[in-house]
């Protein structure tokens, strides 16, 4: 099964801030309206992103489904890394492709323009648990270095500043 990247991202947004309250504005609007679609822009910037940089670097493979019963075609680096980016991300439908971005591949410059960019939804996963796997090490080692870097009797300077 194939998810289109925004469902992607507002997994990824949801898995990596879904511990945290609530912005304000983003509260406010979901006490009047539970059901409304609204989330919080900064929050699903950064999903995009670490989606598309995947995607750039070969982590996660990005796929086109067009409007036939075929199998999506996987989209090549090269053509992700050309691709406009809207907020940081990769859109749902890629901007006004080129045969040029396609590398002069007319069958795939075709289904950009009809179909849906995708990710296979057991590729996503896997690659989510490596990052949040990554993640966790990396602020655990955060974590640590502060602990050593800080002691009680340091009270009036923060971590980091010297002592």
């Amino acid at each position: 099964m194939f998810l289109p990247l925004s469902q992607a991202a507002a997994m990824l947004t949801k898995g990596m801030f879904g511990g945290y309250p609530q912005p304000e504005p983003v509260y406010k609007v979901k006490q009047r309206y539970q059901k409304a679609p609204v989330g919080f822009g900064p929050w699903k910037e950064y999903a995009q992103q670490r989606i598309r940089a995947a995607a750039v670097l070969g982590r996660l493979p990005v796929y086109v489904n067009g409007r036939s019963n075929r199998a999506p075609l996987l989209v090549p680096l090269k053509v992700i890394a050309r691709f406009m980016v809207l907020r940081g991300g990769l859109p749902d439908h890629p901007i006004r492709p080129t045969l040029k971005s396609t590398g002069g591949d007319e069958h795939l410059l075709h289904m950009l323009k009809i179909g849906t960019l995708v990710v296979c939804e057991n590729e996503f996963a896997s690659w989510y648990k490596v990052e949040t796997a990554q993640k966790s090490v990396a602020l655990s080692a955060f974590e640590h270095r502060e602990a050593r870097s800080w002691s009680p009797d340091q009270k009036d300077r923060p971590p980091g500043c010297g002592g």
